[in-house]
This record gives structure tokens, C-alpha cells and sequence, in this order.
């Protein structure tokens, strides 16, 4: 019994041998069938050698070792003809294995197989098998007799690297069936509140609200009214690229972010993966090239974190990329955001981004705060007291979290994918040939502003304060999409290209193109290089006009080209304008328009209610404030019409108003008159233990000057916007307990201080008496004085306009000292 159980176990093996897969391109177990093999190929036509081989199995004369081999059966040659040629060959019963020669300039593809095969009602369970392999495919035949057709295709191997476009946050398209629900923009314009797109949303556990919405393709020109890649491909197609056989995008649903999971676990990580693999093994490369947008590139950068040692990508070129987040995506989740796109709802688009992880993504991250600073400030006004609070990172996150109900696992989420690690991966490391495109000259908010205004009977008002602005594409500021960490050779610059329009911009897309495949297509004048950037600083720099409205008016603005930027019927923004920004908080409006290529501007307003409105119009001159001009508490009804009127050089502005539709026109001038930067008074404040800075103006008084400490950065704004900032050497001033000036502008432009000292050094003992004070101060005059307490009296050393100083005073001696047009004077 035991020899014969033995033998049945030695003949299950050896049968189970005949079914497990070998190394081939087609393996095929074939009890006395018919073999066709269908060939084809695509775009060459040839002579294709196949080779035949069988299995041979041979043991020992106890049937306990056996070993298989492959000998030659047969073999032939099939010529194509119309890219076509087929041939039936008759095998006997046993396995066999068929190879196809590839040719030079084709590449086989996977090969299937299929048989007619019907399995007997009584064994269903037994059927042909098809298991696709690396480099083939292993066939399990059920029966007898069989037909079976195996399909051999040979594609041309592409001669140019395939380009794969991976979009941005909201660059693909999102569907709930056949309802298209991102973008639709015809939709948006006529349905109030955009709410056919609350599918799109999550659930606070990070989950699809529906889980029936499905992603399309990647945004191309929606409309005809936002040309996202439709631009960019056609550039690749005029240069020989094929879409679907060198040019690929990759759709993929923006709202899991990166760090976002799907229900099997999988991220959109994965499916780039995969994709890529796809491309590769279509096209028959070993390498690829992306050009990846926004979002995109925070993906592409962590799928080559995941594969750095198998990454497959020669080229890659980030476009518009926030290495380190966007201030942008704040007011997004808070407030709401069209995104620069016309009729699309604000509030929708909270609504469906509030509990989106890939919204969470995109929060500037605590490398962007080490490095730039914080990007939200709350201001809480009480009485006459204001007090501004610029967050620390920590604050940052209770702010979001505590104050404003967004969702913690979102952002816990998030900072895990967004450390500093990730932040500063240097993805040249892996090989990659990185190239980094940067959008330029638009006004971008810096920093998100909130107010909490406390009135007598101490109930809170909430607003949003015009936010902060400096250089970027829009939506993301230069410093953030800088930092990629591409070389100086390989960083590039888009002049006034909105973010969403830098993938199809005129100027960028041929950039692009030329990066990918060596052309040299005219960019004009929208993209200049690092090198070209370092010499010219102010090609970057923001020049124009940065108009303030405080007001029940509506602002209507046009450029010499017929582009517009003002309010759509539906109450969202339109901006055509190139470079300009349009911010609208309540009734509040706060515009730029740039005026660096001597752009000529159309200005309208009206009136929507009774009441008052502030118009503040500041000159921006190379990112730096060069002239404030301020119309306070005019009055306004329903029928006022008005104009602007922008200075010309060396004039002032001015409004041309009719208080109804057929009342006279009458020219207001700025109010008042003041274009002198207030003076400041420093003087060191024992009860504080800190130095007090207070305004001094020609026009406005002390109580009308805004005072705004940012520990080494003071600003004080007169009521007519006139601006004087002082720069200390030092942060933490009250920790070190010494201040020392280091630069001070009025109205952007910088005094001469080269000849000017002016340095406190501070101690307190441990009963927090003042135990030492240190006052230096140096003029242009060659005048100084240095007081010095030693916690009993006051020597003063020095030189004035009367001689010699030195003495010594009982008690503390405070010195005042009072800048005057960048000098330095004192008493005390």
C-alpha cells in the first residue's frame, strides 16, 4: 500500500508539472490541437521567425527524479502582408512552448490566447485557463481537440520618449454616471449655487459622499472658455507626438490628494505607477517624460520618493508646482474660492473641499512657515486697541482646526506626507533631469487675514481682512513653487501667466515642448531664464496699482485690450486681465492691475446703497509701496456713477463722479492732501520691558496712525497710507533684550542710514527690577550720545551741537530718540 501511494504521488507531481508555467513567450499545453497564430503589427511590415518547441519529460526507472527539457520541434517564418499574416499549425499530444523573434523597431506585445473550449454542464468548474505572463502567456487547456488561437502583436517601438501630463488639484474631469459635474462651466453660469456638484464631496471619515463619481479625462478646454491642456498637446502633436501612442495624460481624482486612501488602500500614487508601466510597455521604452502641473508635481514627487531606484523617468518638468504649499488653499477651506473661474460658487466650493484631503495637501507646511514666515494673522480689535497676531505654526493648526471646524485627520494626514524630509527631497538625487517652470508678476496672497472686531456689549463680529499679497502665479507664491529644487540652469519663469493657464499659456507651452524635445520654439517675450531673472530682477518684480475699496460700490475695470475684471451676475469674480487679481470680502474690494508694459485702464464704479466709501490706491514700483493716495468717507446713494482716473508720472489721481444719472460730473481729489510718511518716536518703556514705537505726522495724529510691531519688522500708516517701516537686525528682541536698527523705508523707498546707529541692550535682575540700560544713538552730524544706567543713575557720553557731553544724571534718563527723513535726533 505505501509503494503504491507513493507512485500516485509521483504521478500527481509529474502531471502536476505539465501545468505550471515556464519561461516563454506563448507556453501552451496542447493535447492534439490546432494551433493558428494570428500575426499583425503595427506600422512596419516584416519577416517573422517562430520557433517551436516541445517538452520532454524523462525519469528514472522508479519514477522517483524526472526532469523536463525544451527540444526543437519546429520551426517557420511568417511574412506580413497589409501588416497581417496567420498560420494553423497541427500539434501532437504535449506541451509546447512558440517563440517569436522580434524585430528591430517593433516590440511584441503581451500575447493572448483563446480556445472553443466548452466545458461539460456536469464539470463547470473545469475550463481552459489564461494566465498572462511578463513575457507571454501560460495556457491551461481543459480538453481535447481544441482550437486555439494565439495572437501575436507587434507594435513599433515610438521613436520619441513618451510625455505623460499628470494634472492639478480639479484638472480632471469628475463624473456621477453620465453627468459631467466638474467642470461644467455652462452649468455653473445659470445654476444659482452650484450645488449639482455636492457629489463631489466628503465625509468627515474621509470618504466619498457618493461613491458613484468616477473620474474622466484630464481637463482639456471646457467650453472653449479655460484651455487647461488642450494648448499644451496640440504644441506635442506639431511636433510629431501622438496622443495615445507617445502623448499620454493621466486622469485621476484630485480629491484624494496624495495622501488620501481609497476603499481597497490604494492611492493615486499607485495609479501613476501603473500607468507609467502601461505606457512603458506599450510603447517599448525603458524611460518617460512628465510634465506635471500644481498638484501634480506633489504627486509625481512622491511616487519617485516610493521608486527611487526604479523611478523610470528621465525628464521631468514641474509647472506651477507649491513645493511647499499655497496660503491660497486657507481661504478656500475657510471662506470659499471660485478658483479664477467665472460663475463658479464660493461657497460650493468650501463646501465640497472642506473634509477633500487633497485640499489638506496643498496647506503650507511647517518648512514653508521655518522659511517663509507664518501665513495667517487674526487682528482682534477692542475698543480702540488693536492687536495682530501673526500665528506660529502650532497656533496655525489650532486656528484651523478649534477656531474653524476643519477636519483634523485630514490635516493630521497631511503633515505626515508633508515633513520636511519630503519637503526638501532632492529629487535630481534619483537621476531624474528636473526642470522647474515658475509663474511670476501676479499679485498672490501671502498670508490669510482674520478679524474679530469686540463691540461694548462684547459680542464678536467675525470678518476676513484684505489678505496679504506678494509675487507668484496667483495661487502660488514664487518662493513656494521655487523651492522644487531644480538647478539654475534648469528654472525658468512665466511673466503674468495665471496658474491654471501656465500648463496652455502662450510662452509656457512652447517652453515646455522645447525642454521635452529639443525644439526651439518662440516663447516671446513670457518666459525669461534664472540668469536672465538675476540681471533683471524687476521682469519678475510686481509693478501697478493696488486699489482698496471699503464699500457699498460696484468696480467694473477694463484694459486696452477689452479684458475685464469685475463682478459676473451671479456674484463671482471674473478676471481676464493678465497679472491683475480680484478680491472681493463682503463689500469690500481690494484689486491690482499692473502697469509695468504702460497699460492703459478703463475704471467704472456705481453705487449699490447708501452710505460711505474708502478708496485707498497705493503705486507699486518693484514689489515696493512708492505712493499712497486715499479718498475717506465719500458718500454714495444708489445712483452714483463715477470713474478713476490713474495718475500719470509725476500727478495724482482722481475721481470723476455724477451724483445721478443727470447731475454734473465733479473731479474729487485725494483727501487729504498728505504724501508724507510719518516719523517715529522710539523710546524704551520699563513697564513693558520693550521699546515703544509711536507715530509722528504732519497731518495725522498720533491716534490715527495704525502702529504694527512684527518684532524686527515695524510699520506705521498714516490715515492717508502713507507707510514708514523700520528693520531691526535681530528678531526676538524681548528674549535677547537688544534692538538695533537696520533699515528704514518711507513709502518703499530706502533712507540712507549708512551714517546712523541707534542700539538699546537691556537687563532686568531677578526680581525683574531693571538692573542695566543701554542707549546708543549716531547721527549724519557726526552728533552721538551714549546713557548707560547701571540701576541707580544715568552717564551720558557723547557729542552734540553744543560740544562735549558727559555727565551724570541720578535715576533713570530715557532717551527719545525721533527719525527725521532717515536721520537720527534725540532728547531726554
Amino acid at each position: 500500500m505505501k509503494i503504491q501511494f507513493k507512485n500516485r504521488i509521483i504521478s500527481f507531481l509529474i502531471l502536476l508539472s505539465l501545468f505550471v508555467p515556464l519561461l516563454s513567450n506563448a507556453w501552451i499545453m496542447v493535447p492534439s490541437n490546432n494551433i493558428t497564430i494570428d500575426l499583425t503589427t503595427q506600422g512596419l511590415e516584416g519577416n517573422f521567425h517562430f520557433t517551436v518547441k516541445s517538452q520532454l519529460l524523462t525519469c528514472d526507472q522508479d519514477g522517483n527524479n524526472c526532469q523536463s527539457s525544451w527540444v526543437d520541434y519546429d520551426q517557420f517564418d511568417l511574412q506580413t502582408q497589409g501588416l497581417l499574416a496567420t498560420k494553423t499549425i497541427s500539434l501532437d499530444q504535449g506541451n509546447y512552448m512558440i517563440t517569436q523573434d522580434e524585430l528591430q523597431g517593433l516590440n511584441l506585445q503581451p500575447i493572448t490566447c483563446i480556445s472553443d473550449f466548452v466545458p461539460d454542464i456536469y464539470t463547470p468548474w473545469i475550463h481552459d485557463s489564461f494566465i498572462q505572463q511578463e513575457n507571454g502567456i501560460a495556457i491551461y487547456p481543459a480538453g481535447v481537440w481544441e482550437n486555439i488561437v494565439c495572437s501575436f502583436n507587434n507594435k513599433k517601438v515610438a521613436d520619441k520618449t513618451p510625455v505623460l501630463i499628470v494634472p492639478g488639484i480639479m484638472g480632471t474631469e469628475m463624473k456621477n454616471g453620465s453627468e459631467l459635474l466638474w467642470p461644467d462651466i455652462l452649468r455653473m453660469s445659470y445654476t444659482i449655487g452650484d450645488g449639482f456638484m455636492d457629489p463631489l464631496s466628503f465625509n468627515k471619515d474621509l470618504t466619498p459622499s457618493n461613491s458613484s463619481v468616477s473620474t474622466g479625462k484630464v481637463v482639456e478646454n471646457p467650453d472653449k472658455l479655460a484651455d487647461y491642456t488642450e494648448g499644451l498637446k496640440k504644441e506635442f502633436v506639431d511636433q510629431g507626438y501622438i496622443e495615445g501612442e507617445t502623448l499620454f495624460t493621466f486622469p485621476y481624482d484630485w480629491r484624494y490628494g496624495i495622501s488620501g486612501e481609497f476603499a481597497d488602500g490604494t492611492t493615486n500614487v499607485d495609479l501613476l505607477k501603473n500607468k507609467i508601466e502601461i505606457i512603458l510597455a506599450q510603447t517599448g521604452k525603458d524611460k518617460i517624460e512628465i510634465v506635471a502641473h500644481s498638484m501634480g508635481g506633489i504627486l509625481t514627487k512622491k511616487y519617485v520618493i516610493d521608486n527611487s531606484a526604479n523611478h523610470k523617468i528621465n525628464k521631468a518638468i514641474f509647472v506651477g508646482v507649491p513645493n511647499l504649499g499655497s496660503p491660497e488653499v486657507v481661504k478656500t477651506l475657510i471662506q470659499g474660492d471660485n478658483m479664477g473661474i467665472p460663475f463658479l460658487s464660493d461657497s460650493e466650493v468650501k463646501k465640497i473641499s472642506e473634509n477633500m484631503p487633497g485640499a489638506y495637501d496643498l496647506i503650507p507646511s511647517q518648512t514653508y512657515y521655518d522659511s517663509y514666515g507664518s501665513f495667517i494673522k487674526t487682528i482682534e480689535y477692542a475698543g480702540l486697541t488693536k492687536i495682530e497676531k501673526d500665528l506660529n505654526y502650532q497656533e496655525t493648526k489650532s486656528f484651523l482646526v478649534n477656531e474653524n471646524n476643519l477636519n483634523s485627520t485630514a490635516l493630521t494626514q497631511a503633515e505626515s506626507l508633508r515633513s520636511d524630509n519630503f519637503d526638501t527631497y532632492d529629487i535630481k538625487s534619483t537621476g531624474i533631469d528636473l526642470y522647474n517652470i515658475v509663474g511670476c508678476k501676479s499679485s498672490t496672497m501671502t498670508k490669510f487675514i482674520k478679524s474679530k472686531n469686540t463691540n461694548p456689549l462684547q459680542t464678536s463680529v467675525i470678518t476676513y481682512d484684505i489678505p496679504e499679497t506678494g509675487n507668484g502665479d496667483g495661487t502660488v507664491p514664487i518662493n513656494s513653487s521655487n523651492s522644487v529644487g531644480a538647478s539654475n540652469g534648469n528654472t525658468f519663469y512665466t511673466i503674468k501667466t495665471k496658474h491654471s493657464d501656465m500648463l496652455s499659456g502662450e510662452g509656457s507651452k512652447q517652453e515646455i515642448v522645447n525642454l521635452i524635445a529639443g525644439t526651439n520654439l518662440n516663447t516671446g517675450n513670457n518666459v525669461i531664464t534664472k540668469a536672465v531673472l538675476d540681471a533683471n530682477p524687476e521682469k519678475c518684480e510686481l509693478s501697478g496699482w493696488w486699489l482698496k475699496w471699503f464699500s457699498p460700490v460696484t468696480i467694473e475695470i477694463t484694459d486696452q485690450s477689452g479684458n475685464r475684471s469685475g463682478i459676473a451676475t451671479d456674484g463671482s469674480i471674473q478676471n481676464q486681465i493678465p497679472g491683475a487679481s480680484y478680491d472681493l470680502i463682503g463689500d469690500h474690494k481690494f484689486i491690482f492691475i499692473p502697469n509695468d508694459e504702460n497699460q492703459t485702464y478703463t475704471i467704472n464704479f456705481k453705487g449699490d446703497d447708501a452710505g460711505t466709501y474708502t478708496l485707498i490706491n497705493s503705486q507699486i514700483t518693484n514689489g515696493q509701496t512708492t505712493k499712497t493716495e486715499s479718498f475717506i468717507n465719500l458718500s454714495v446713494t444708489s445712483q452714483l456713477t463715477g470713474t478713476v482716473n490713474l495718475p500719470g508720472v509725476a500727478s495724482q489721481t482722481t475721481l470723476t463722479v455724477k451724483e445721478t444719472p443727470t447731475s454734473e460730473s465733479q473731479v474729487i481729489y485725494p483727501t487729504p492732501d498728505d504724501i508724507i510718511a510719518p516719523e517715529v518716536i522710539i523710546e524704551f518703556d520699563p513697564a513693558k520691558k520693550d521699546l515703544k514705537f509711536t507715530g509722528k505726522d504732519n497731518v495725522s495724529t498720533s491716534s490715527e496712525i495704525t502702529n504694527t510691531d512684527k518684532d524686527d519688522t515695524i510699520t506705521l500708516t498714516d490715515k492717508a497710507g502713507n507707510i514708514t517701516e523700520i528693520k531691526l537686525k535681530d528678531k526676538n528682541r524681548k528674549i535677547t533684550m537688544k534692538a538695533e536698527i537696520k533699515s528704514i523705508k518711507y513709502n518703499g523707498k530706502l533712507a540712507d542710514t549708512s551714517k546712523n546707529k541707534m542700539a538699546f541692550l537691556w537687563l532686568y535682575d531677578k526680581n525683574k527690577n531693571l538692573k542695566m540700560l543701554s542707549q546708543y544713538v549716531a547721527s549724519k552730524k557726526d552728533y552721538n550720545v551714549l546713557a548707560v544706567y547701571n540701576g541707580k543713575n544715568t552717564t551720558l557720553i557723547g557729542k552734540d551741537a553744543s560740544g562735549k557731553i558727559l555727565k551724570t544724571e541720578k535715576g533713570l534718563k530715557i532717551l527719545k530718540v525721533t527719525t527725521n527723513n532717515g536721520d537720527l535726533n534725540w532728547s531726554y
